[in-house]
């Protein structure tokens, strides 16, 4: 099992690219935007069968919420399949739009690695607080 800070280095590993790929989509042509947005699209889908392979010895209740999470995400991404480029009429809207989902995107995941960390933290706490009640014996305990 990977420790949180390996986790974290994973995600930002993920971002340091992310950076570079969308600092390449703004220098290059419109035949390799096209070709890059596939292969995003590709990453996120295995984000996603990533996702669902994490959860799937989950407890029912986080299995639960964990398939919300992941069906909405796949929900965004066929709604980004659908929009495309289009004809280009809306493109400045859509291109402001899409900044805006991106910024708000990167503050979801921010919240959500501060919400994996206290995650853990709670693990600990119930793990420590078994071992505490594992020590008692029947003569400390009344």
């Amino acid at each position: 099992m990977k420790t949180l800070s390996d986790k974290f280095a994973e995600l930002t590993s993920e971002t340091k690219l992310a950076e570079e790929r969308i600092a390449k989509a703004q220098n290059e042509g419109k035949e390799w935007v096209a070709k890059k947005r596939d292969e995003v699209r590709q990453n996120v889908g295995q984000a996603l069968q990533n996702l669902a392979e994490e959860i799937q010895n989950a407890p029912p209740q986080t299995k639960a919420r964990f398939e919300e999470l992941r069906s909405k995400l796949r929900d965004r991404l066929e709604e980004a399949k659908e929009q495309g480029l289009g004809d280009g009429s809306r493109a400045k809207e859509l291109f402001l739009e899409k900044q805006i989902e991106a910024r708000a995107a990167v503050k979801y995941a921010i919240a959500a690695t501060r919400l994996a960390e206290l995650f853990a933290v709670q693990a600990i706490a119930i793990r420590h607080l078994a071992e505490i009640k594992a020590e008692q014996t029947p003569e400390t305990i009344a």
